[in-house]
């Protein structure tokens, strides 16, 4: 049969009563269908020289025959071509004496059905369309295969959608594929469409075709394709309309919908918006870390592994520096180089932020000087309108009011406050006291506070103070009379 193993027992024999001592050359030539495979044995000679040339001439250069004796050189062969094979036996003896002897063999032809597998990429993300291609064969120099079955249960990763087939019928139930006869050198494929549902790494599909007849290689009865299905994701926040200067919490959640761990690394990337500030990472849960967190500039990356079935949920907090519509795109990374991307937009509002600056025109005084100290109230110009703004500022007793001017309002020196009322988001009003130094002292400190009745995203700003001293000069004098 084709590709069959068979041997050879090529023969010298030494008819005399004496041993032959002579040198002699045994040349066995293989037709272009056999194959050399190995010497088995060699018996009753002395081998000189072996020469193997593209294991199809084989050259022995011989001596010492024992007398009466057969001289058998066993080797063995691949038949590799189907019909007709004619093997060439020659030796070559002193003076030019030689002799060749054959041996024909008609090799049969026998059934090989073998099958190639294989998925349109080895990366999918959930809820992608998987195709796996299969091709059944019957090799050319082969002869007819019947009843053909190629068997191929689908993992359970993927769902099965439908099929086409060149010929018979698929059953996704069973995974049985009825192709029925097939004649030597022919093809059938079968194409199955499948979505993936559950992330896992190095899903394997087998697939395993027969039929009735006996085959020379069983070898290629059996392929598989491998896929992975990476997990998916989702972003959330914790408000998406935020104050301006507000801190946010982001989710970046990678989602395993299977009921085992992803094991393959995962490259977590977050990249924010000019606008948003990154603060820090919160916490990961779900998974193990690889590679912490690592920072360069508006793109935060970590590497995790082990993800669970519970997910992984990497917690960040992050900084709204900027009015309007801000995105944050969160990008997973496999190791083989499929992407997946989702993103998250909030909406930052603006808010109040009313400020106060005060400052004294001098640092050091005399008794009787003219203190004049300077207020000015803002609103920022990327927050929203302030309304019943209320600065109080209490004079200290070492100075005497004298009087104030204002852009907006009047100043009540007994209870100290100064009402502006309504400010619109990036205007200011001044105030300007006038006192009088009446008590020597150092350090005297006037503080400043401004309020209104929104909420504002910075109060720190809502306060300020200016020290000042004051010294005092004695004049005496004196007459003899």
């Amino acid at each position: 049969d084709i590709y069959e193993i068979i041997e050879y027992n090529l023969t010298v024999t030494n008819i005399a009563n004496e041993t032959y001592t002579q040198v002699v050359t045994l040349t066995d030539s293989l037709p272009e269908g056999v194959t050399y495979v190995e010497t088995v044995s060699i018996t009753g000679l002395r081998v000189i020289n072996f020469e193997n040339i593209n294991n199809k001439t084989l050259i022995w250069t011989v001596t010492d025959i024992p007398a009466n004796t057969e001289a058998i050189i066993t080797i063995k062969a691949n038949c590799t071509a189907i019909g007709t094979q004619t093997n060439n036996w020659t030796i070559n003896g002193p003076n030019g004496f030689n002799k060749t002897v054959n041996r024909t063999i008609n090799v049969q032809p026998k059934v090989d059905v073998s099958v190639e597998k294989t998925a349109d990429k080895e990366e999918y993300k959930v809820n992608e369309t998987v195709t796996w291609n299969i091709t059944v064969s019957n090799a050319g120099n082969g002869s007819n295969a019947t009843n053909v079955l190629l068997k191929d249960i689908l993992p359970k990763e993927v769902e099965y959608v439908s099929y086409t087939a060149t010929k018979g019928t698929y059953d996704n139930e069973t995974g049985i594929w009825t192709i029925g006869n097939m004649a030597n050198g022919t093809s059938e494929t079968l194409i199955i469409i499948s979505t993936a549902r559950t992330p896992k790494y190095n899903i394997v599909n087998n697939a395993t075709v027969n039929c009735t007849e006996n085959e020379w290689d069983y070898d290629n009865n059996f392929d598989n394709a491998t896929i992975s299905i990476i997990p998916t994701l989702e972003k959330t926040v914790n408000e998406t309309n935020p104050y301006y200067h507000e801190i946010v919490e982001y989710n970046l959640t990678v989602i395993n919908y299977g009921d085992e761990t992803y094991t393959d690394n995962i490259t977590v990337i977050d990249t924010l918006e000019d606008g948003l500030e990154f603060i820090e990472t919160v916490n990961i849960t779900g998974a193990d870390i690889v590679i912490g967190e690592t920072k360069n500039g508006q793109t935060i990356t970590w590497v995790i592994t082990n993800i669970s079935t519970t997910n992984a949920v990497i917690t960040v907090r992050v900084k709204a520096n900027a009015i309007g519509d801000l995105e944050n795109n969160l990008t997973i990374k496999t190791p083989k180089g499929t992407n997946m991307t989702v993103n998250r937009t909030i909406t930052v509002e603006p808010i109040v932020d009313v400020s106060v600056e005060k400052t004294a025109d001098n640092e050091t005084y005399h008794i009787g000087d003219n203190v004049t100290w300077t207020i000015i109230v803002r609103n920022a110009n990327n927050g929203t309108v302030a309304n019943n703004v209320t600065l109080v500022d209490i004079l200290p007793s070492q100075v005497e009011y004298v009087n104030s001017t204002a852009t907006i309002g009047t100043y009540n020196s007994t209870s100290g406050t100064w009402y502006i009322g309504t400010m619109q988001n990036g205007t200011s009003q001044t105030l300007v006291i006038t006192t009088i130094a009446r008590v020597n002292e150092t350090n005297i400190t006037n503080i400043a506070e401004v309020s209104c009745n929104e909420t504002e995203w910075d109060y720190e700003n809502n306060i300020d103070n200016a020290t000042i001293n004051i010294v005092d000069t004695y004049i005496n004098k004196t007459v003899s009379n």
